[in-house]
């Protein structure tokens, strides 16, 4: 029995490590995305950027806006679930309340992160500061 215990936490361990190092490598991809002049920083602009292309990318019918079923697609194609569900994001953002997000309502949503993700104000999200965000 305890060969089996020590098995199954040296398992356990295995499999929590390989978790982690592919939350890191996601999170790698993602920067790189953002930060697309490479300065280290991303900026306003270049969240926005990034949140207008995710937008678009999610917008399956291009009827500018997207539903949960649209937003869960999405999230499939990049490897899996975001966290929350698609149904409580669309629902946090979905401020005249259609049950879809239109594109004015995401990049109010994408502002509101910005302003989170920019813990020190500077109009720009440091490495540190996007890392911070993915350990919460």
């Amino acid at each position: 029995m305890k060969r089996f215990n020590t098995l199954a936490l040296r398992t356990a361990t295995v499999i929590g490590a390989l978790a982690l190092a592919g939350t890191a490598l996601a999170n790698e991809e993602k920067w790189q995305k953002l930060d697309t002049n490479g300065d280290g920083m991303i900026s306003a602009q270049e969240h926005d950027a990034g949140a207008t292309a995710m937008f678009q990318e999610a917008d399956a019918d291009g009827d500018g806006s997207i539903t949960a079923a649209e937003m869960d697609s999405a999230h499939a194609a990049k490897g899996g679930a975001h966290g929350k569900s698609s149904a409580e994001m669309i629902q946090k953002m979905d401020t005249d309340g259609d049950g879809a997000v239109s594109a004015a309502e995401h990049a109010a949503g994408a502002q509101e992160k910005m302003t989170k993700l920019d813990a020190d104000g500077d109009g720009n999200i440091s490495q540190a500061e996007f890392e911070a965000k993915n350990d919460r």
